[in-house]
């Protein structure tokens, strides 16, 4: 069921929700229902290049849905260009306050109002927690955050300026990490779990 998040609309700030995706047909729909909507949400849905149906159920999906966000934007690329371009196309679309991203074989858990508080445009880095396949919660904290660079936080966009994520066939998470870890960002650790990280898994974006 898609979450209606009617008690994000009416804050001020703006989260853009950006959704890499290929050939993810058979989760990718999962992935868009579990977004909240609500007049303070960008949707950035990038299709990078599927050749399954990925992107007839996206373009579907955001004709049913669009008018659920403050503001949407759906864009496929005639090539794959892999993670790193398809995300940093992202970061240039987006308008909002913080940015979160969302693998399509994932799905988000919580509403994004409990975590209202701390994006309050002087925290730099928010992290939040994760549930795994069996269950499990992968905690994130100072320690644990070098052990887990992924999408394990909101960004805000001020603070990520210019910089991108490095051109890289794998493991460009942390690159990109660390480069913003050089810039001393204000980061707080939140404890909330706001998604369901689908791993062990098979067949990532690439």
């Amino acid at each position: 069921m898609h979450v209606d998040a009617d008690n994000n609309r009416g804050y001020s700030v703006m989260i853009s929700v950006i959704v890499p995706f290929y050939n993810q047909e058979d989760l990718l729909k999962r992935a868009l229902d579990s977004i909240p909507s609500g007049d303070n949400i960008q949707l950035i849905l990038l299709d990078d290049g599927s050749t399954d149906s990925s992107w007839e159920i996206a373009l579907d999906w955001h004709v049913d849905h669009a008018a659920e966000f403050g503001n949407s934007i759906i864009h496929r690329q005639e090539e794959n260009k892999g993670v790193a371009s398809t995300m940093n196309l992202g970061f240039n679309l987006a308008l909002g306050d913080y940015i979160v991203s969302l693998s399509s074989d994932d799905y988000f858990l919580t509403d994004f109002s409990e975590f209202m508080p701390y994006l309050d445009g002087k925290n730099d880095l928010v992290y939040f927690d994760l549930e795994v396949n069996d269950g499990s919660i992968w905690h994130l904290d100072e320690d644990s955050k070098n052990e887990f660079v992924g999408a394990v936080k909101f960004i805000r966009r001020e603070f990520l300026g210019d910089t991108r994520i490095p051109d890289l066939k794998y493991g460009e998470d942390e690159p990109f990490s660390y480069e913003l870890y050089a810039k001393n960002p204000k980061e707080v650790f939140t404890g909330i779990v706001l998604k369901h990280y689908n791993w062990p898994r098979e067949g990532s974006l690439n």
